[in-house]
């Protein structure tokens, strides 16, 4: 029932297994660790719910999940498609029950139209899909060990929605994982030319503005965004003490802690951002486009600390991320 090592070290092993049954094998771990010659990946195997901690590392299988990782699916009895019908062809959701308390899913669109413009977005889609399965690995190691009778259900996620906007196609993402009371969440957004595929960044949905005047409009847009969530915190006493700290975490000497109108004056002056990390991030991926033709720019949390001075960019402004609206629209996206 225990296969953990058998193979470790092994540097010249490099024998198909794929008749062995190993159905009753509890414990893979390091099974090829360091076998580096090994190449041939057990694809009849069922392992799902088998510990496999480093089972190929340092082998040639290694390589290769890494290449191709969507043959991860082959590795599991738990694993499903759904496919939902939509007006431009179908959502495809992938599941996998990769360990008794870890439950995993993408939903990637599918566009039917035999066009090169939409072959080429289910191209780019597809390799979307692929990055997200090149984790699992990772998300099963770290589920590896918890007690599904004493732990909240793990999971790992990505989903999607689509916008048909007329000249190009808006596909909003949010990502996130939870395991053993570790969180991650982000959102993130492709947009792409309905004729021919391309993944547009932001100066593409803005051609007749110049880069410079691009760049001051992400920048006051920000600014404004930012002055917003103050005069929310204003307003609500409850959130005074954390308006406090927001000013203090960016060291404004001689500040009266009394007095809105000295925290204003320090706000004000911008002194709390790098606009040099800020002009670094460019925001070609980091749009989504909303249904009315407004575009709002997305920052994550490690953004958030490159461009907030002295402060943790996260407890900073209280969100895992910011979503912040341009002040001008593109005029070039409906038909």
């Amino acid at each position: 029932r225990h296969m953990d090592g058998m193979f470790r070290g092994a540097e010249l092993f490099n024998q198909p297994l794929d008749k062995w049954n190993v159905s009753n094998v509890m414990n893979f771990d390091e099974m090829f660790s360091h076998a580096s010659s090994f190449n041939h990946y057990p694809k009849q195997w069922i392992m799902c719910t088998r510990s496999q901690k480093d089972m190929f590392v340092n082998t040639s299988v290694s390589d290769a999940l890494q290449n191709h990782p969507i043959s991860i699916n082959k590795m599991c009895k738990n694993f499903s498609v759904q496919k939902t019908k939509t007006k431009w062809g179908y959502m495809q959701k992938s599941v996998w029950y990769l360990e008794k308390i870890l439950t995993s899913y993408d939903e990637i669109p599918v566009f039917t139209e035999q066009i090169k413009g939409y072959k080429e977005i289910n191209a780019s889609l597809t390799m979307k899909h692929k990055e997200f399965i090149s984790g699992l690995d990772m998300a099963r190691e770290m589920s590896t060990g918890f007690d599904p009778e004493e732990e909240d259900n793990h999971y790992y996620t990505l989903e999607s929605s689509v916008r048909d906007l007329g000249k190009v196609i808006s596909v909003d993402f949010s990502y996130e994982w939870y395991m053993g009371g570790g969180r991650e969440y982000k959102e993130f957004s492709e947009t792409y030319d309905k004729t021919t595929g391309k993944c547009l960044g932001l100066s593409d949905i803005y051609p007749k503005m110049p880069y410079d005047q691009l760049e001051a409009m992400v920048k006051k847009s920000f600014k404004q965004h930012l002055n917003n969530i103050w005069e929310k915190s204003k307003d609500d006493s409850d959130d005074y003490d954390r308006y406090v700290e927001i000013v203090k975490s960016i060291k404004p000497d001689g500040v009266n802690p009394s007095s809105w109108k000295d925290y204003d004056d320090e706000l004000n002056k911008d002194s709390y951002i790098d606009w040099k990390a800020f002009n670094e991030l460019w925001f070609a991926d980091k749009y989504t486009i909303h249904e009315d033709g407004s575009v709002s720019i997305i920052l994550g949390e490690e953004e958030l600390m490159d461009i907030v001075k002295d402060a943790d960019g996260a407890s900073f402004l209280a969100y895992d991320q910011i979503k912040f609206k341009l002040l001008e629209k593109p005029d070039n996206i409906k038909e």
